[in-house]
């Protein structure tokens, strides 16, 4: 079971530093869900947040006129949160 739970956390590991220039994009509600199942935990106040505080910026709308963020953007301001 030990060396279960260090793979775990190296495919964790890994996945986030690959998105971590990922161009991949989403709205932040799904960015919040994908999060949360990765253990990330961050909410829609804090991405809205930077986003108002110039931080990160919508890539684009979607057909519903909905923001859309890239994946990298916020793991990085995660990153810098959790290191700040």
């Amino acid at each position: 079971k030990c060396g279960q739970e260090s793979f775990t956390v190296d495919i964790k590991a890994t996945t986030l530093r690959s998105l971590y220039n990922s161009t991949y994009q989403s709205t932040i509600a799904e960015l919040v869900e994908w999060l949360k199942s990765w253990g990330i935990k961050t909410s829609k106040r804090t991405i809205q947040r930077w986003c108002t505080e110039g931080k990160i910026h919508a890539q684009n709308i979607d057909n519903r006129g909905t923001k859309l963020f890239k994946v990298g953007d916020v793991i990085k301001n995660i990153k810098m949160a959790r290191h700040s």
